[in-house]
Formats: C-alpha cells, structure tokens, sequence
C-alpha cells in the first residue's frame, strides 16, 4: 500500500458559519484515511480515484487526448496527473460551451476515448510518453482485453453490470461504478458538452428517476459544486448506453482488488472514493502542486477555515479584519465572550460578533478609534500578524521576543511597517511564521489572502 493512502486526515464536522466567508466551526474530530490517485498504482480503487481527478473541471473536446494524427494518444493522455489548461478551459467556458465550436482544440480537454485512456494510462504507467491507450470508442473495450487484462464480453452476455468495467458502445465509451438495486447504472465519462462527470441510466424499464441518477446527482452537487452551477447530470438512455460490449477485469492479472471494490454497491463505492479524499479537492481553485496546498488543507481539515460557496476557496482573496478574528477564535475552541457589544459597528446579531468579543475582550485585537472596528476592512499583513502575536501572548505561550531588528535587515521595505506592528513583525520573522513576499520584501502593508492566513496559521501552529 502506497504511503499515500496511510496519511491520516481529521475528519471535521463543520459547522459553516457562512458559505461567504470562507469560515467553518471546528467539531469533534475522528481519524479517517485521506484517498488519493497514485500514479502507476495498478488497483482498482486506484483507476477510480484517477478517474474521478478531471470530473467536474474537464471539458468535452472532439479529439481531446488524441494525436494530431487522429490515430491515438496525444501527448495529454500519455502524461501524469491532469492539465491546468483542462481547468483554465472549463472556467473560461463553462455554462457557454458548445463542443462542435471547438473540435479538436486536442490540447483544451478530453473526449470520451481520451478520457478512458488518459485514466487508463495514469493508472497503469508512472511516467510521461510511453505508450497510450486510447482506441476509437467501440473498440476500446475489445483492446483492453487484448491486452489479457480481463474477459470482453458481448452486450448478448452481459447479465449485469460490475464496478471498473470498461463499456464500449456506438460513439462513446464509459466506465461503470455499480449497478444499483433497481437495474440503472452508475457511470463516469466525458460526454458533451459538460465535459467528464457521474451520470446515471434509467430503470431498465426506462424510469429517469432511477436510484443511480439520483446518486449522480447528489453526488456531483455535493462533491462537484462548482460544475454544479453550469451542468445538470446528463440522463443516460438504457436504449444506447447499455446496448454495447465490454471488457470486465480479471484481478488476478494486472489491475488488483485488494479491498474488493468490484463487490461495492454504487453508493459504497462513491463513499469510498470521494468522501474520505484530501478536502482541497472539493474545490475548483485548489491545486495540490499549489504552495499554500498544504496549509490549507490543515486548516480545512481542523475545521478552521472552509469555502467560499459554489465550490470555490478563493485563496488569493483578500481577508477581512473580521475572518482573520473569526479563524483565530475557531482556533481557540471558541470560548463564549463575557459580553457581546463592544463597538458600534458590530452588530449583536453578526457571524463575527462572538469572535470579536472575545477578541476585545483578550486583549487580541482592538478597533480602529471612535468605538469602531471595521469588521469587514481588508486586514493588512501587518495587522494580520499583530493579531496573531496577541493571541499567542493570550495564550499564555513562551516564547522569547526580542527587540532586535537586525531580523528585519534582509527586507528593503522594512522601514514601511508601522511602529505598533514592528515588535509582533519581529517574533513573526524570528520564529519563521512569516517570510517576505519575495526574498527582499515583507510587505507589511499589503492586503493579507487567505493562502497567506492558512500560511501563517500554520507556521505558528508548527513552531
């Protein structure tokens, strides 16, 4: 088992304060397993799990992992991990996209051949440009099973329908993620024009409120927001898609099943794969090569931070005065403030006012003069770091902070910072919760991002 899948995560049951802020509660915690695609991992929770990577953020596009040839796999389905021009594309055309404008932009995004073998190839393969795997769609299935990795069967002797298999049928190709109770499948392929995501069959009668779309639907809102406000799961007709042949694994071969995935129900295998995986991943605007990945997805995983709605984080955002209390007070365990009005701009009955009360109250933060505090200002580096320093001094924390401002000698711009600011920029830089924004810059009265807050939060909470 890849180290990967060892890496516990929190498991945090966030009470959202506001889908506009960007802020959660933290909860009671339970230790889970994070789940994620590995490379060349040859499993089939692992082909899953990089099928699912360009759901949701991935276009349609005629041609899309194929050569400019047109005779099989293009660069793109012969390299790991996703493309960031796939998502940059989906952001730019979403909601407006219309495929047959846009036939073979083979570099935008995945057709459906493509699809299956860019998956095909990132789980069997570690490496960029060996060899591929994509085959026109109604022989792809019968290519897989050339290659002796399991049984191609005729759509005469299909019986039922198992999680991994690979079904190919006229002008499209699909992969299975379980038949559910009431005959409908649950499936995950690039279809126009929404571009790769989970669908469902009708009944076998023909029902379109069938349990696996149902399933699809949820599973896309929940998991999927941000394509969610464009697309709407697509229907799938028992007339054409379960009217082709496929290929079935055999995991005795290459592809294994340790944890008997292929046995799951649909609604078991959607738990596995996506509720337990990393939590940046439920965002549209969060990479894992990102700098700040890793921060934020502590800060996610405590609870002490969420989304901005519609699956979105927003990382290069600008923070408010009040979102940085907030974060600092869900941090703290969110003591209750012995008394709640403490400015004349701060009302009562605010998502921030508890958290500014105790601020005040704790000597965190104070206002900005004339009984104010502005909550919804932009807080400034600077300020940023004040507010930290304070919570650590509330905190009853040790730590020795010296006057010495030779710490700040590699920064050109250190003479920009404000005097009340100056001693708390020190500690910051002396026990590296802070570095510049470039090696000679600290920036101190710049707009703080998010990115930058789960930074710091997490810097200090590593010292």
């Amino acid at each position: 088992m890849k180290l990967n899948r060892l890496l516990a995560g929190l498991m945090v049951g966030s009470l959202l304060l506001s889908s506009a802020i960007g802020i959660s509660a933290p909860a009671h915690a339970e230790t889970t397993i994070s789940t994620e695609a590995v490379p060349g991992e040859k499993t089939l929770r692992n082909f899953l799990e990089t099928a699912l990577l360009p759901c949701g953020s991935t276009l349609y596009v005629w041609g899309g992992g194929w050569n400019e040839e047109d005779t099989g796999a293009g660069s793109d389905a012969t390299t790991i991990g996703t493309s960031r021009t796939w998502k940059d594309y989906f952001r730019n055309y979403a909601g407006s996209y219309d495929y047959k404008d846009h036939r073979y932009e083979i570099r935008n995004g995945l057709d459906c051949s493509g699809f299956v073998g860019w998956t095909i190839y990132n789980t069997m393969e570690n490496q960029n440009g060996k060899a591929g795997y994509v085959y026109s769609s109604k022989n792809t299935a019968a290519e897989y099973a050339a290659r002796n990795w399991g049984t191609y069967i005729e759509n005469s002797q299909i019986k039922n329908y198992q999680v991994g298999d690979i079904v190919s049928i006229s002008g499209h190709v699909w992969i299975c993620l379980g038949q559910c109770a009431d005959g409908s499948v649950l499936l995950i392929h690039s279809t126009p024009n929404a571009g790769v995501q989970i669908s469902g069959t009708q009944t076998l009668s023909g029902d379109a409120n069938s349990e696996a779309v149902q399933l699809a639907k949820e599973a896309m809102k929940k998991y999927f927001p941000y394509w969610s406000r464009f697309y709407s799961v697509k229907i799938c007709s028992v007339d054409t898609y379960l009217k082709g042949n496929l290929m079935r694994w055999d995991f005795s071969k290459d592809l294994k099943d340790p944890e008997g995935i292929h046995t799951m129900t649909p609604s078991q295998v959607i738990d596995v794969l996506l509720e337990n995986r990393p939590k940046y991943m439920n965002f549209f605007d969060l990479e894992k090569d990102d700098w700040y990945n890793h921060s934020v997805e502590y800060m996610l995983e405590k609870g002490w931070m969420s989304g901005m709605g519609d699956g979105l984080f927003e990382p290069s955002s600008g923070l408010t005065r009040a979102q940085m209390i907030q974060i600092l007070y869900n941090v703290s365990g969110r003591p209750q403030p012995s008394q709640q009005k403490f400015f004349d701009d701060v009302d009562p009955n605010a998502w921030y006012a508890a958290s500014i009360a105790w601020a005040a109250e704790n000597h965190i933060a104070a206002g900005i003069g004339n009984h104010c505090f502005a909550p919804d200002e932009p807080i400034t580096r600077e300020q940023m770091i004040t507010f930290l320093s304070n919570y650590h001094a509330q905190q009853g924390q040790s730590g020795e902070v010296t006057e010495d401002e030779s710490v700040l000698d590699p920064y050109i711009d250190k003479d920009t910072i404000s005097a009340w600011a100056k001693k708390p920029m020190i500690w910051a830089v002396q026990q590296g919760i802070i570095h510049g924004t470039s090696a000679q810059t600290l920036s101190a009265k710049s707009i703080a991002t998010r990115a930058e807050c789960a930074q710091i939060i997490f810097q200090y909470h590593s010292i």
